[in-house]
């Protein structure tokens, strides 16, 4: 056996900088968008890094696992395509049709379902925009689009149902007013109630 330097294999050095980066003090952002860089390929040593990132700072994976934001931005872009100012105003418009749906107090399943029908209604009305803006489309086109806007619309309907039944359900006492059309419930509470 001959004394020297062992090297160390390159599972090895990396378990070494993954331990090393797990046992260090906070975690830089820096550090924290390179092992998420890594993690989005598949480095599962990475993703040692990324849980403690998020157990460090829960911010960093509510925003990353915002799927609700994700669906709205999604129906936002396919209206606005790249006008970052329609964008903004789009998504703003959708966020204030969403407060006049609900209360500064709702409870979460209200808030959940308030987002649902924004973007369903906001999803509805650029449907019917595309729609007549494609007036001169082939029958067939026509057609995907006719169907696609009815889908929308049901989903809205659906929502608004959904809503209009919670709301009647945890509230006793309380009226329902739904106005489909205009993607608002108003409730009034009875006397006494």
């Amino acid at each position: 056996m001959t004394k020297g330097k062992r090297h160390a294999s390159p599972s090895t050095r990396s378990e070494a900088r993954t331990s090393l980066a797990l046992s260090a003090g906070p975690m830089a952002d820096a550090d924290y968008r390179a092992a998420l860089e890594k993690a989005r390929k598949g480095d599962m040593e990475a993703m040692q890094i990324v849980r403690r990132a998020f157990d460090e700072k829960p911010e960093r994976w509510r925003a990353l696992g915002e799927i609700a934001w994700l669906a709205r931005h999604c129906v936002v872009g396919a209206a606005a395509g790249k006008d970052l100012a329609r964008v903004e105003a789009y998504m703003r418009r959708i966020a204030a049709q969403e407060a006049k749906i609900i209360g500064p107090d709702a409870p979460i399943l209200e808030r959940i379902l308030a987002a649902r029908i924004a973007v369903a209604w906001f999803e509805v009305c650029h449907l019917d925009a595309v729609v007549g803006q494609n007036a001169n489309a082939n029958a067939r086109a026509l057609e995907a689009l006719d169907a696609r806007r009815d889908r929308a619309h049901r989903r809205l309907r659906q929502s608004i149902r959904e809503l209009a039944v919670l709301r009647r359900l945890t509230r006793p006492g309380a009226a329902v007013h739904v106005n489909a059309a205009m993607a608002q419930v108003n409730v009034r509470g009875t006397r006494g109630a």
